[in-house]
């Protein structure tokens, strides 16, 4: 996957030999996102996020390849309700909790776009990979256990460790879909989605942790 995406990257950086045209721009927007676990005991919830950027629009005709460098807010929230025996051996209870995590990522994304021309300007369907690169992540949460002698709190505030030492990958790899409306005037609206392919826990923890990310953005193009 990483030597297909450094190909692209390096046809990215030739095609504006060939290119029609090469324009530039900044975009900025909100994040829903949530991870996809293959265990948990957990409800897992969509978290609000930022991101923004800028990307470079090479422009062939009907068709344009649009590169581009964002900082993008990722990560998910819990909810925990379940029925558990007693640490002691006595009576059964409940435990009950939410939580918080963040991740930070640096991202790439390398999108295809077909461009269909419109009255207002051009509407763009496509997508293409994305690679993105962990800055920083922190994780929040609280928990209630309750085993008949009244209710225990924890609560939990730290940063995420990622690499060699840590349970997270720093790198992140998946596929976007997107689509949205370029205005004569310069200024855009899309929608993306990005269905992150790498397992960004590492193999020891034999979890699995993918990362979804839906994402709304408005941008200006210079011209």
């Amino acid at each position: 996957m990483r030597k297909t995406f450094l190909i692209i990257i390096l046809l990215a950086s030739l095609a504006p030999v060939f290119a029609q045209s090469v324009k530039f721009g900044i975009s900025a927007g909100l994040n829903e996102s949530k991870a996809a676990f293959n265990q948990t005991g957990s409800s897992i919830k969509w978290l609000a996020g930022l991101n923004a950027g800028a990307f470079a629009e090479v422009e062939f005709g009907s068709l344009s390849l649009r590169p581009g460098v964002l900082y993008s807010q990722k990560g998910y929230k819990t909810t925990t309700n379940i029925v558990a025996n007693s640490p002691t051996g006595g009576t059964g209870g409940t435990v009950s909790g939410s939580g918080r995590s963040r991740l930070n990522y640096l991202e790439i994304p390398v999108n295809i776009l077909y461009n269909i021309s419109v009255k207002p300007g051009k509407i763009f369907l496509g997508g293409g990979p994305y690679f993105g690169y962990a800055l920083s992540g922190h994780t929040k949460s609280s928990t209630v256990a309750d085993y008949g002698n009244g209710p225990a709190y924890d609560n939990y505030d730290f940063d995420i460790v990622f690499g060699k030492d840590g349970y997270l990958r720093r790198s992140d790899f998946g596929l976007n879909a997107i689509a949205g409306l370029k205005i004569k005037n310069g200024l855009l609206f899309s929608v993306n989605y990005g269905y992150g392919l790498t397992n960004v826990a590492k193999p020891e923890t034999g979890n699995k942790d993918k990362n979804r990310v839906a994402t709304f953005a408005v941008g200006y193009e210079f011209k």
